[in-house]
């Protein structure tokens, strides 16, 4: 999968209550991903291109994915 080119943002992390975690100020919204088969399903997704994304997101410098309560977790999770 083609992207276009985007120069890195300069995304300046951020500690995350008291622990020694830096989250993003942008995360990975992952709930389209999940795949289709259950209540609130968006449908078949193309793995390969849900990993291209993934991916991008990283390159991009996220460092989250946010995956909200009804996401199919045994797919999202393994």
């Amino acid at each position: 999968m083609k992207t276009k080119s985007i120069t890195k943002p300069d995304m300046k992390a951020k500690r995350l209550g008291s622990s020694d975690l830096f989250i993003t100020p942008v995360g990975f919204g992952a709930w389209a991903i999940g795949g289709a088969g259950w209540e609130f399903a968006w449908g078949d997704q193309d793995d390969k291109a849900s990993v291209a994304a993934i991916h991008r997101a990283l390159e991009l410098g996220v460092n989250c994915a946010v995956c909200v309560g009804t996401t199919r977790v045994a797919f999202m999770e393994t």
